[in-house]
């Protein structure tokens, strides 16, 4: 209830014309939060009162295996982010063990907040030069964190060419991340031609998901301009 109440305070204040809306988008980010919160002592609960759970043995690790806690039951009856415990999608602070703290959206300006990308990672500008966010850093939830530098959109031509060419998959990239950050799209430039090497980066994979990977690359990105900041 209190998100769906932020969310029409949200849009009525919008509809208006009126209002601030860095203070409407604040609201809506503490409804989002409260509510997720709501839903994972929700999860404890039901693991306490239908699994016999412990406190000590409830755990939040996610999907990817990120926050594990040893303690917890091997049948994995004691999490709560997992369909064999109480099933509850990962969410909110949850998502992140960096204390980076999360927003639906980002502003220009912003470099102390974060927003999640498809696949769970967490996207947070470091800096803004020129109107522009860079350089930027992209978060694992299993603690490890990388550079936009070192991110790889293809590992080789052959799969470059497969991909649409380096102008398509630049941009797919990019738009992928505007649209998680501020919901637009944008613009930016990639280093490409001949072998480089990843090392301690990601991959970005072609379902938009971008996973832990070294190794050789022939498209990184080298900037970020969202026409939405």
């Amino acid at each position: 209830m209190a998100l769906f109440a932020a969310l029409s305070y949200a849009v009525t204040q919008s509809g208006r014309g009126g209002g601030n809306i860095d203070r409407e988008q604040e609201e809506l980010d503490l409804a989002v939060n409260e509510q997720c919160i709501g839903l994972v002592e929700y999860g404890e609960n039901q693991l306490k009162i239908f699994n016999g759970c412990a406190d000590d043995q409830i755990s939040y690790e996610l999907p990817n295996g990120g926050n594990p806690n040893p303690l917890a039951p091997s049948d994995r009856s004691c999490h709560v982010f997992d369909e064999a415990g109480a099933g509850i999608t990962p969410c909110g602070s949850f998502l992140n063990p960096f204390g980076i703290p999360i927003v639906s959206m980002l502003t220009f300006g912003d470099t102390t907040n974060g927003v999640i990308l498809p696949g769970g990672n967490i996207f947070r500008c470091q800096a803004f030069n020129f109107g522009r966010c860079g350089p930027y850093e992209i978060s694992f939830d299993n603690g490890f964190t990388f550079h936009a530098s070192n991110t790889c959109l293809a590992q080789d031509n052959a799969e470059l060419a497969s991909r649409g060419g380096f102008t398509t998959l630049r941009d797919e990239f990019i738009d992928s991340i505007c649209l998680a950050a501020c919901g637009g799209t944008g613009s930016g430039s990639t280093a490409s031609g001949g072998n480089r090497t990843v090392t301690n980066g990601g991959y970005f994979r072609p379902d938009g998901i971008i996973e832990p990977y070294s190794g050789s690359c022939v498209l990184i990105p080298t900037s970020l301009d969202c026409t939405c900041f």
